[in-house]
C-alpha cells in the first residue's frame, strides 16, 4: 500500500471529517507546491481558488455527511489552487474509509492541464468551422452530393442537415445543371487546378436567391475526393467594386486563420484515408516526423512511419475500424518513426470519418508528442522502485546483523542453562520450554523476513536459481505443485532487471497462493533476441479482469513492468484458470 500511494502519478489527500489534511503522497507536492509535510495539518480548502472555498467547504461537508465512492467528474470543470496563487485543472474521485471509529476522506487528484490545453485547440478548429460566417460545403467529388456543411450554410438556405446531404451543389444553383457543374469541376479532379472561383446565385429553400462568390477547392482522402466550397454572400458587395474587394479580402483572411490555426497548433492534425494513406498533415507533424507534408501526402501511414515492431497491431485496429468491427479507439498511443530514423512517443486522440450512409472513411486524429514526458515518469519509476530494494536490502541486513543475532545470542544463553534443567521445577520447565519455542520461532520468522526482503540466491547466483529457490519453498509450505522451466536466461543479467522479474514473479505467486485456489502452477522464464518474457499459469478459479485490475497487487506489478520499459497480458475468465505474460525489453548480445 505504501508502495502504491507514494508512486502514484495522481495526488492523494487524506481528509478527517473537519477538512483537516492528515495524509498527502509525494504526487501533491508536484500539483500544489507545498511540501507534504506543511499540508498536513492544513485545511483541505487552502487548495481550493478564493471563488470557490464557501462552496467547497459545504460539498465536503455533504460527503462526510454521505459518505461514497464517487468518480472523477464529468463535464465539471474543477480547479486547484497552487502554493503560488496559480489556479490550474483538475479532475477529482473520492471515496473513504473508517480506522479507529474515526471517518476519513481521500481525494485522487488528476493534473488535466495537457489535457484541456489539447481539447481548448481541437474545439477551436471545430468553432472555426461551425462559426464562421461563411457558409461552407463539403462535397463527395464522386456523387456530388453535400457531406457536411457550417452552421451559416444551414442557416442561410434554410435546410437541415439531413434535407441538404440530399442535395447537389446544381440543386441550389439555378443556372447549372450536372453536365455544366462536373465540366466546372474537371480541372480539380484532374489535379490541373488547386482551386476554381467564379460568382454565382445560389436558391434557398423558400425559393428566394442571393449572389454569392464561390471558392473551390480538392483534397482527395479515402478512395474519393472531397470538394470544399467556401461560399460568400455578394449581395452587398456587388454595388461597389470596393465592396467586391473587401469581400475577397475577408474571405482571404479567413482561409489564411484557418490555415494558420492548424499551422501553429501544437498538436499534432493527421488524416488518415480508408486505404491507409495520408490525406493531411499539418505544420506540428511535419515538425516532429521530419518530413514536408507534399512528401507525406499519399503515403501509406503505417509502412513509412511506424516502427516495424508496433506496425501490425495498430494497423489491426484502424482495418477493424474501418470495416466497422470497432468504435474509435478514443485515446491511443504508439510509436512513430521520424525522417531522421528516431522514435517519438505520440499520444492519439482519434475520431472516425464517416460518408452519408455512416461507413467509415477515414481517421482524423490529434496527437501530443508525450516522449519526454514517458521517459520522466519511466526514470522516476526506476529511481523508486531502486530505492525500495535498497531500502529492502538495508532492512534485511538489519534484521539479520541486528535482530539475527541477538536472537541467535538467547538461544545459546538458553542452551547453557539447560544442564540445569532437572534441577528447575515444573513450573520453571515450561516456562524455559516456552521461551527456547518462541526464541526459535522468531529466529525462523526473522530469517523468512529477511530473506523475502532480499533473498542472497538472487545476488549470489542470478534470477534462475532465485526463482528455483521460491518455487521450492512455495511446494513445501502449501498444497500446490509449481513447475518452472527457463530458457535461454544470462545468469548475469542486469541485477535491476533480475530484481524486477523476480519481484513480479514473487508477487504473482503470492497472488495465485491468496486467491486462485489452483492445484498446479507453470512458471516459464523465457529468453528471446530482443525481450525477457515470464508466464505465470494456474488453473484455479480465475477472476474478471475488469474487476480486480486496479487491486494493489496488479498495480505494484504494472509498476514495475513500466520501471523496465515492459508489457502486461492478463488472460483470465471466471472457473478457466488465470494466465499473465510479462514482456520485458532486452539486447539480444546479453543473452546466451
Amino acid at each position: 500500500m505504501q508502495e502504491l500511494f507514494t508512486s502514484s502519478a495522481e495526488g492523494i489527500l487524506v481528509v478527517d471529517v473537519s477538512g483537516v489534511i492528515v495524509l498527502a503522497n509525494p504526487r501533491c507536492e508536484d500539483l500544489f507546491g507545498y511540501p507534504v509535510s506543511e499540508l498536513i495539518g492544513k485545511q483541505l480548502e487552502v487548495l481550493v481558488p478564493d471563488g470557490a472555498k464557501q462552496d467547497h467547504a459545504r460539498f465536503r461537508k455533504y460527503f462526510f455527511e454521505h459518505p461514497g465512492v464517487r468518480p472523477m467528474a464529468k463535464g465539471v470543470l474543477l480547479y486547484g489552487l497552487h502554493r503560488n496563487g496559480n489556479k490550474f485543472p483538475i479532475a477529482i474521485s473520492l471515496s473513504y474509509f473508517h480506522l479507529q471509529g474515526h471517518l476519513y476522506g481521500v481525494a485522487h487528484i488528476a493534473d488535466m492541464r495537457e489535457r484541456r490545453k489539447a481539447e481548448d485547440e481541437r474545439d477551436l478548429l471545430f468553432n472555426v468551422f461551425h462559426q464562421t460566417l461563411n457558409e461552407i460545403y463539403i462535397i463527395d467529388a464522386h456523387s456530388l452530393k453535400f457531406e457536411m456543411v457550417n452552421e451559416s450554410a444551414l442557416k442561410n438556405m434554410g435546410y437541415t442537415l439531413p434535407e441538404i446531404q440530399q442535395l447537389t451543389p446544381w440543386d441550389i444553383k439555378p443556372a447549372y445543371i450536372e453536365a455544366h457543374f462536373r465540366q466546372l469541376v474537371a480541372p480539380l479532379l484532374q489535379g490541373k487546378k488547386e482551386k476554381i472561383v467564379f460568382n454565382a446565385e445560389l436558391k434557398r429553400k423558400n425559393n428566394s436567391t442571393y449572389p454569392v462568390r464561390v471558392y473551390l477547392q480538392m483534397v482527395k482522402y479515402e478512395d474519393t475526393k472531397v470538394i470544399v466550397q467556401i461560399v460568400s454572400d455578394i449581395s452587398e458587395q456587388q454595388k461597389t467594386i470596393e465592396a467586391l474587394q473587401s469581400s475577397e479580402a475577408s474571405l482571404q483572411k479567413e482561409k489564411e486563420r484557418i490555415q494558420q490555426y492548424l499551422d501553429i497548433a501544437s498538436s499534432i492534425f493527421l488524416v488518415l484515408s480508408k486505404d491507409q494513406t495520408v490525406s493531411l498533415l499539418n505544420q506540428k507533424g511535419c515538425e516532429i516526423l521530419e518530413i514536408t507534408e507534399k512528401d507525406a501526402v499519399g503515403k501509406n501511414w503505417f509502412t513509412h512511419f511506424l516502427p516495424e515492431d508496433e506496425r501490425e497491431q495498430v494497423q489491426q485496429v484502424f482495418g477493424d475500424i474501418m470495416q466497422g468491427k470497432l468504435e474509435a479507439v478514443e485515446v491511443y498511443e504508439n510509436s512513430v518513426v521520424t525522417g531522421s530514423g528516431k522514435q517519438r512517443l505520440i499520444e492519439w486522440h482519434n475520431t472516425v470519418l464517416k460518408d452519408e450512409k455512416g461507413i467509415p472513411t477515414g481517421t482524423l486524429s490529434s496527437g501530443i508528442d508525450i516522449t519526454e514526458k514517458r521517459a520522466t515518469e519511466k526514470a522516476t519509476m526506476h529511481a523508486l522502485i531502486e530505492g525500495q530494494e535498497a531500502e529492502r536490502q538495508r532492512i534485511a541486513k538489519e534484521l539479520h546483523d541486528g535482530l539475527g543475532q541477538a536472537l541467535t545470542a538467547i538461544r545459546l544463553n538458553l542452551n547453557t542453562l539447560e544442564a540445569d534443567f532437572d534441577k528447575f521445577n515444573e513450573q520453571s520447565k515450561e516456562g524455559f520450554e516456552r521461551v527456547k519455542t518462541i526464541a526459535a520461532s522468531a529466529t525462523q520468522d526473522v530469517q523468512t523476513i529477511s530473506r523475502n526482503l532480499m533473498p542472497p540466491v538472487l545476488q549470489d547466483y542470478g534470477l534462475v536459481k532465485a526463482l528455483e529457490t521460491l518455487c521450492k519453498t512455495v511446494n513445501d509450505a502449501h498444497n500446490v505443485k509449481v513447475h518452472l522451466q527457463t530458457h535461454r536466461i544470462d545468469p548475469s543479467l542486469d541485477i535491476s532487471i533480475a530484481t524486477g522479474l523476480y519481484r513480479i514473479a514473487q508477487e504473482l505467486l503470492n497472488n495465485m497462493l491468496k486467491y486462485a485456489q489452483a492445484e498446479e502452477v507453470q512458471v516459464q522464464l523465457l529468453g528471446h533476441d530482443k525481450s525477457i518474457i515470464l508466464m505465470v499459469e494456474d488453473d484455479g478459479v480465475g477472476f474478471e479482469v475488469e474487476k480486480v485490475k486496479k487491486g494493489l497487487g496488479l498495480k505494484n506489478i504494472d509498476a514495475r513492468i513500466k520501471a523496465l520499459g515492459g508489457t502486461l497480458l492478463i488472460d483470465a475468465q471466471p472457473g478457466q484458470g488465470t494466465l499473465v505474460t510479462v514482456e520485458i525489453p532486452w539486447n539480444k548480445s546479453q543473452m546466451l
